[in-house]
């Protein structure tokens, strides 16, 4: 599971990153990847685009708006891995006992899991 939204509060690295970061999730093939697009936060557009264009290149990738908590929590049940900035990395997704990789400083400063 990815979601990035913007970061409000920093120099904003982490948008101009996406692209980056995205390529190297392409370079995944084999690997199912389930992105949940960003909140409507300053900032969004780039993090947007850049997903939307990622999943139509990417046949193992599938794009969701937003899942709604029912439909996200069991989406979530079956991800081996949660990367990105969302706060559900650092609070629902140990819950379920998956380990998060929380890139950037969007939850710096609150308080995280072991996972």
């Amino acid at each position: 599971m990815i979601t990035f939204h913007p970061e409000t509060l920093s120099d904003k690295k982490l948008q101009k990153n996406i692209p980056h970061f995205l390529k190297i999730m392409g370079k995944l093939k084999h690997t199912s990847l389930i992105i949940t697009l960003p909140n409507a936060d300053a900032g969004n557009k780039s993090i947007f685009t850049s997903i939307l264009n990622f999943s139509k290149r990417n046949k193992n990738t599938k794009c969701f708006k937003s899942l709604g908590q029912k439909l996200y929590f069991s989406t979530l049940k079956y991800c081996d891995l949660v990367v990105g900035n969302s706060s559900s990395g650092i609070i629902e997704a140990p819950s379920f006992n998956i380990p998060t990789i929380d890139i950037g400083d969007r939850q710096g400063g609150r308080i995280k899991g072991p996972s």
